[in-house]
């Protein structure tokens, strides 16, 4: 169970994803229509883009711009509160955080520091810590870190017998937990706990609360708002991407033929070779068979392949069967780690997979333009391209892009080299 006030951090770090509203000190890099970006956003994605490869300013600009653009028109379209969209950035947003709490008890450490985990590992992170089992052995170290860290303190005070729900039963960090708070939970989140006792009820409530608190500790902090923001500015970018150039890309056949007819110069095959595969049993075998396939190619016998496969088979029971396959392979093809011959006629013979193999090359076939069906999945990325260079030009002309100069002229001098 996600706690409440879990939920609504999360909710509003949804409003402060991406950097829409620049701080009023913070100088503004550009403006698209009413939306202003400030310069540390874009240096925040320059520094990020150079850590896999090198990228000049003017570089990351050119990516930087529709990259934004294509975010306010997600945005504008009511994508942030798509509510699918929300609850699966909600729920990897969680995990993430589960999951470096997880690392934190087991190294019985107090949590500081969590950004070792890359955006794959937060999409990709499964076996983690749900808060509220978090009672195990390995978890009573770490407990008691959070206990001493935030002065937790007991109301010994509390006389026994019924109690009052307003009484406090513990405070910690500023916060006083109730009666009324540990009744709640005993209802609702553990009834699991109808068999034990009190004490034990109590122990596995204390926690639950530390941990949830430390979880939205962890969720408030400054990075990671900024790394749950890019998590959701990606969710928003694929998704508008996929509702204004892939879907639409997929769906238009006639826009596909046609953009195929008008750049099929392109979509053209390399050299082939129109080859039989021959897979025999032994070596014998394929010796035979070899020796027909060549008097055949030469024009001193009339066998075809399905005569060979019968030839190979019907000379006893002792003489493994013959299995041949006729396809067409590109040049460059790897097959039986490389061991065709490139030219007409029977190569040699190799031992493949405990089989004994060899090739029969027909005809040699040249390069020559593929048919629509052969470049259909080409065409369509090309086509998605192009739907995405209009869809781009659009939005650049519905937020007109404007870069403030001495802005952009201090940012190009920090970063030259």
């Amino acid at each position: 169970m996600t706690h409440p006030a879990i939920k609504m951090i999360l909710c509003a770090l949804s409003l402060f994803s991406g950097s829409y509203a620049a701080r009023a000190t913070e100088p503004l890099l550009l403006r698209a229509g009413r939306y202003g970006f400030p310069a540390s956003d874009f240096e925040y994605v320059y520094r990020k883009n150079n850590l896999y490869g090198k990228q000049t300013p003017g570089e990351c600009l050119e990516e930087y711009i529709p990259y934004k653009l294509k975010l306010i028109a997600a945005k504008e379209a009511g994508l942030d509160t798509l509510r699918t969209l929300v609850d699966k950035w909600t729920d990897c947003c969680l995990r993430f955080v589960r999951k470096c709490l997880t690392d934190s008890i087991l190294r019985c450490e107090t949590f500081e520091d969590p950004f070792r985990e890359s955006l794959y590992e937060i999409k990709t992170a499964h076996l983690l810590m749900k808060i509220d089992d978090a009672d195990t052995l390995t978890a009573y170290p770490y407990i008691s870190g959070l206990k001493k860290r935030y002065a937790f303190a007991e109301n010994t005070a509390l006389p026994a017998g019924r109690r009052n729900p307003a009484d406090t039963l513990f405070s910690f960090a500023g916060v006083h937990v109730r009666m009324s708070d540990f009744e709640a939970y005993k209802r609702a989140d553990a009834p699991h706990d109808a068999e034990k006792n009190s004490r034990q009820s109590y122990c596995r409530f204390v926690r639950q609360t530390l941990l949830e608190y430390e979880t939205r500790r962890m969720l408030e902090s400054e990075r990671f708002r900024g790394l749950f923001g890019e998590y959701l500015d990606g969710c928003l970018l694929f998704e508008i991407t996929e509702r204004e150039v892939f879907r639409k890309a997929v769906a238009d056949t006639a826009g596909v033929r046609a953009f195929y007819r008008k750049h099929a110069r392109r979509y053209r095959r390399k050299r082939q070779m129109e080859v039989t595969l021959y897979t025999c049993g032994s070596r014998e075998t394929a010796v035979r068979v070899a020796k027909a396939a060549g008097d055949r190619n030469a024009g001193n016998g009339r066998k075809t392949p399905d005569d060979l496969y019968s030839f190979s088979c019907n000379s006893g029971d002792d003489c493994p069967c013959v299995d041949t396959a006729r396809f067409i392979l590109p040049k460059g093809a790897n097959i039986a780690a490389g061991r065709i011959k490139r030219k007409k006629g029977v190569s040699k013979i190799w031992e493949w997979n405990g089989k004994f193999v060899f090739l029969d090359v027909h005809a040699a076939l040249p390069p020559a333009r593929k048919t629509f069906e052969e470049a259909r999945a080409e065409a369509i990325a090309g086509y998605e391209k192009e739907i995405e260079r209009r869809w781009t030009d659009a939005l650049k002309a519905k937020y007109p892009v404007e870069v403030d100069k001495m802005v952009w002229k201090e940012l190009k001098n920090k970063y030259v080299e």
